[in-house]
């Protein structure tokens, strides 16, 4: 497997249990779904050579040069926003307790720096606009902390998951599959949504052309905790799977947040992928002006290989999925937006077989049944004991 060495920093069990007594003096900060995500991925090494969130020299780096303070290259800033209220609590040298939404300690910031972070500065530096209407500069702009902690992280307790467990290795336990599958090519491809045949046909494609086996990095990390179509998602990827000639694909679920950065996400991906043990990173579509010039400048930065690929449509009158570069002039195409397939899904209505497999079709339908097939609930409120 590919990829350099990956940190570890949880703590080993006597220093986490010690770290357990000293949290509860401690002041606490209940991490959100995005930064809980973001501290999983730093504890599980992932995010190597990271030691913790970043503090300001490395913030601003980033934003400006895509390079950590020390020259390392890294696309995206990977902070730790909390309230105005919090950080004036601490002090540099302090140290605060990271709990997930239930109160579980999962790991200790040790404060090295705190600032007032520049929202607009940022959005514009990595979203390349502070318009609200761009998704990454409104999560920038509004659901983001006033404040910017720094420091180093030492894991107490990983995240729990208690879903699909199979599913969730860490880049050390999916380094040890590809040795023992002997998997020495691997090319990865990171996705949030199902797939379908022309994403199948499309990853097919890349990695026989490469002569690598295939990762599908399927992204868990929830915005909120109340994500709907998770376990679709992935039961529809594990369908999806057994699309591939047995042993030369396979799905993991990761939780990286997505920043909303266009080519910035797709190098942070990279990263992600190449500390995974992949040696090829899969990029859909070609890029364009400033994205396409980021994307140049990771050239020789990166131990993993970006790799261009095409889109896959479907002809007709070939019955066929052929690169979009590849369609002949003047030739009939056939292809479903998502707001189609919706809309098929909660009218009940037919999905061509030219679109996707039957499993993934039935899974999709067991999820999202049209409204007639739908039940409802009737909660009736009021206070204890009043008759309801």
């Amino acid at each position: 497997p590919h990829g350099g060495d990956l940190l570890n920093l949880m703590a080993p069990p006597e220093r986490a249990n010690e770290l357990k007594a000293q949290a509860r003096e401690m002041p606490s900060w209940s991490l959100t779904a995005r930064q809980a995500a973001d501290v999983e991925l730093l504890l599980n090494g992932a995010f190597s050579p990271l030691r913790g969130f970043m503090k300001r020299d490395d913030h601003e780096a980033v934003c400006r040069d895509l390079r950590l303070a020390d020259g390392t290259f890294w696309p995206l800033p990977v902070t730790l926003d909390v309230s105005a209220e919090t950080s004036q609590s601490l002090e540099a040298g302090s140290a605060l307790a990271l709990r997930d939404v239930e109160g579980t300690l999962l790991a200790v910031l040790h404060v090295e720096e705190a600032w007032a972070a520049d929202h607009e500065a940022e959005a514009i530096a990595v979203c390349g606009t502070k318009d609200p209407g761009h998704p990454g500069a409104r999560q920038l702009l509004h659901e983001t902390g006033a404040w910017y902690l720094g420091g180093r992280v030492e894991g107490v307790e990983a995240p729990h998951h208690y879903d699909f467990v199979e599913r969730r290795a860490s880049p050390s336990e999916l380094r040890e599959r590809f040795t023992k599958w002997g998997w020495r090519r691997i090319a990865a491809f990171h996705t949030r949504e199902v797939m379908h045949r022309a994403e199948q046909e499309l990853t097919f494609a890349a990695a026989r052309d490469l002569e690598a086996a295939l990762l599908v990095q399927l992204d868990v990390a929830r915005t909120d905790y109340y994500d709907v179509s998770h376990y679709s998602r992935i039961r529809c990827g594990e369908a999806l799977m057994r699309t591939y000639p047995h042993g030369t694909a396979s799905l993991n679920l990761r939780p990286l947040a997505r920043r909303g950065s266009g080519a910035r996400d797709i190098l942070l991906n990279a990263i992600v992928a190449q500390n995974f043990g992949c040696s090829h990173h899969l990029v859909r579509g070609g890029a364009r002006g400033a994205d396409d010039a980021l994307l140049s400048r990771a050239h020789g930065e990166l131990g993993i290989e970006l790799v261009r690929t095409s889109e896959r449509i479907y002809l007709p009158d070939r019955d066929a999925f052929v690169s979009t570069d590849a369609v002949p002039e003047g030739a009939a195409t056939r292809a479903l937006t998502s707001e189609d397939l919706e809309e098929r899904l909660a009218r009940g209505r037919e999905l061509p077989s030219w679109f996707s497999y039957p499993e993934v079709v039935r899974e999709l339908r067991r999820s999202s049944p049209p409204r007639s097939r739908q039940g409802f609930t009737v909660f009736f409120s009021g206070l204890p004991s009043s008759g309801k």
